[in-house]
């Protein structure tokens, strides 16, 4: 019977304290707001806007059967707005793909801290409570978690 009390505890401990510790993704889309949502699921648009560009550098090329390759420009800038188009997708892409293992790295921090609190705070039920009183209020100031009550 008390190993069911014990499990119960650490179980409503544990979604307490995730609810309340600031774990992406809701802290990276409260700082990023739309920006963070779309670097979230951004490779559908990487690949369009790649498209986009292949189309513009195809659109600035000419046929010439005496080149090497069989094409030539034959509108610089826009083959140029292609290239840069593509450069600009590629670095934002390595921009994002930075800011995700962050969001991963802080996510797997956050895990282990709610894991610690869980295993300590199981054994003594007023601390335990004290701190997810706090964690709460903290998160409610801070609205660092979707479960944020903040007024």
């Amino acid at each position: 019977m008390a190993t069911v009390a014990l499990r119960s505890a650490i179980e409503e401990a544990r979604v307490t304290t995730q609810r309340n510790l600031p774990a992406p993704p809701p802290g990276y889309l409260l700082r990023n707001g739309a920006d963070g949502q779309r670097n979230l699921d951004f490779l559908a648009a990487v690949h369009v806007i790649w498209d986009d560009a292949a189309r513009l550098r195809e659109h600035s090329m000419k046929s010439d059967p005496t080149a090497p390759d069989g094409q030539v420009i034959a509108d610089i800038k826009g083959f140029d707005a292609s290239i840069r188009r593509r450069i600009e997708l590629v670095e934002t892409a390595v921009r994002v793909m930075r800011e995700i293992w962050d969001f991963d790295y802080q996510r797997r921090f956050y895990d282990e801290i709610v894991r610690i609190l869980v295993e300590e705070l199981a054994t003594v039920p007023d601390i335990q409570r004290r701190v997810i009183e706090l964690l709460t209020r903290l998160n409610d100031r801070c609205g660092m978690t979707i479960h944020a009550k903040v007024d």
